[in-house]
């Protein structure tokens, strides 16, 4: 989806057009696993910024839940809406969560969810502490998920 209207068309309608992207990658999900539709986006920032101003849109009223990461920010449509600070610019994935193992595109399956060494300090006296974990991870599905791009081809608005 490019950002940039094109010509004639006001940005608050040509904005609208992103719920009709995430509909037909929920439909492409579907079609892919004819089992389940997509039912969560974690998406940019960026693209929140678009997600966030549709009027199918509706906040969680700022809740702040933890003080850094990923983030519930709210609905759009029958989908559940997450903000990654860290995700690529422009970026968004779609997914399904279902709830049996049978509704799944992806396992992570932990077995030594913490294991450290023993503390060495080393000549400049400085203790060190090494720390890790073991997990097994494994896309079972990939038809449970689709990916979309926001792309700004025009000037800033």
């Amino acid at each position: 989806m490019d950002r940039t209207p094109p010509a004639g068309v006001p940005w608050i309608w040509h904005k609208e057009t992103f719920y009709d992207v995430a509909v037909q990658q929920s439909n492409l999900i579907y079609s892919r696993t004819q089992r389940a539709s997509g039912n969560w986006i974690v998406a940019s920032v960026d693209v929140c910024n678009v997600i966030e101003t549709l009027s199918k849109f509706k906040g969680d009223g700022g809740k702040v839940e933890g003080l850094a990461g990923v983030k519930k920010i709210g609905q759009l449509g029958d989908f559940t809406v997450y903000k990654h600070p860290a995700y690529t610019s422009g970026e968004w994935i779609m997914g399904h969560k279902g709830a049996s193992f049978l509704d799944t595109g992806y396992i992570y399956a932990p077995y030594l969810q913490l294991f450290t060494t023993s503390t060495i300090t080393l000549d400049d006296m400085i203790s060190r502490k090494g720390m890790g974990h073991r997990s097994g991870q494994k896309v079972v599905n990939s038809g449970m998920y689709a990916t979309g791009t926001v792309t700004q081809s025009g000037a800033a608005f």
